[in-house]
């Protein structure tokens, strides 16, 4: 009767456990939308995602993408350039596991006009003066302290988060 009564104990704190960790797993709840070009800012709503880390990221047709905002619940991620075009899965993977796809698809930047290319940066202003480097690298600098490097053609290369607010492009950036 006792060893019944412990195999039953022990069953069900393995049980507890693997609902416990099973809990943990990010979960994607929604996207800020169904469509994006590359580089495009993208939102991610959903549950146990965690501390932005080093060793959690965002995963976009495979491809680790650019993270601007980490939170527990929301997560704001730009499309890699690799990515698409067409549709293609957005994942979230952290040190408890990876979670659920979302589709997501992807397209080329496309001029419109005579507007070559647009980019929506996670930032309150763009306040700061752009500049351009040899190589047609534009560094932008946000009011939040951010500093977006893009290539000539509008793709996201890095995005730097200062402790201080430029008013000039970031020391040795622009040296040859």
């Amino acid at each position: 009767m006792r060893l019944t009564r412990w195999r039953v104990v022990l069953t069900g704190a393995l049980l507890i456990t693997a609902a416990t960790a099973e809990a943990q797993l990010p979960q994607i709840d929604s996207l800020s939308s169904a469509m994006l070009t590359q580089s495009g800012r993208l939102r991610i709503f959903g549950t146990n995602f965690g501390s932005g880390n080093d060793t959690n990221q965002v995963l976009i047709d495979g491809y680790s993408a650019i993270v601007s905002h980490w939170s527990n619940s929301q997560i704001t991620a730009y499309v890699p350039e690799q990515a698409g075009p067409g549709q293609t899965m957005v994942q979230v993977a952290t040190s408890v596991g990876s979670s659920n796809s979302m589709l997501l698809t992807v397209s080329l930047r496309e001029q419109v006009g005579r507007v070559l290319w647009t980019f929506e940066a996670d930032v309150a202003n763009l306040w700061f003066r752009p500049a351009i480097a040899p190589d047609g690298t534009i560094y932008v600098h946000g009011s939040d302290g951010f500093v977006f490097a893009l290539s000539s053609d509008g793709g996201l290369k890095w995005i730097h988060e200062a402790n201080w607010y430029p008013y000039v492009p970031p020391p040795g950036r622009l040296r040859r």
